[in-house]
């Protein structure tokens, strides 16, 4: 059987071509077969709410959920969710931000204060006004309204392996000069990654 090899900034797995990958919030960089958002972007075939995904259970071998329960009113329910459609052998990566950094605007401008000089590309500033923006309007795509933490996400899944990414620490601190006079480049992650398996139900450890 031919095999399929997923590749992103949150797993590298080799599946059967037969296996079905899923992502929650995919924004407009999906990853998966079937690509879920709460609003039309160019590649969501699928337009749902997180908190109620219709799809059957036992049905995704791989969950991608990138920065997404930091938004939604009842994080819990998706956990649920992601728990009732991963399949037995089956695995999700979650990522979130730390709860230091779950106010967005709080992220967006330390961010910007540690990437001076760079911080003033015109993207950058674009991307800044664009995060702010979103922000004070509470626009779901934008607006923190949860501080998610790794004791939620161990009540609905079982947590396998956890790790920090996302390097808030650019600009000067990639120079070569700085990096030699330190030693070692220093780094300052503001998000939790996740790999989790499914957590089986009452009815599910007893055989009902």
């Amino acid at each position: 059987m031919a095999e399929k090899i997923v590749y992103s900034d949150m797993c590298t797995t080799v599946l059967s071509s037969g296996s079905m990958i899923l992502d929650v919030g995919c924004g407009e960089n999906p990853r998966g077969d079937v690509n879920i958002d709460v609003v039309k972007t160019p590649l969501c075939n699928m337009v749902a709410h997180a908190e109620q995904l219709p799809l059957r259970d036992f049905s995704a071998d791989v969950i991608l959920c990138s920065q997404v329960l930091e938004h939604l009113d009842h994080p819990n329910a998706l956990l649920k969710e992601i728990n009732r459609i991963l399949r037995h052998d089956g695995v999700a990566f979650i990522d979130f931000p730390k709860p230091r950094y779950a106010n967005n605007s709080k992220f967006c401008l330390v961010s910007f204060l540690f990437n001076l000089p760079l911080s003033f590309r015109l993207s950058n500033l674009r991307n800044l006004n664009t995060n702010l923006k979103g922000a004070r309007k509470r626009d779901i795509r934008w607006y923190h309204k949860r501080i998610i933490t790794l004791k939620d996400i161990s009540q609905y899944l079982i947590v396998k392996r956890i790790e920090e990414i996302g390097d808030m620490l650019g600009g000067p601190f990639n120079y070569p000069f700085i990096v030699r006079f330190l030693k070692k480049k220093p780094c300052l992650y503001h998000s939790y990654k996740l790999t989790c398996k499914r957590l089986k139900e009452n009815n599910e450890r007893h055989g009902v």
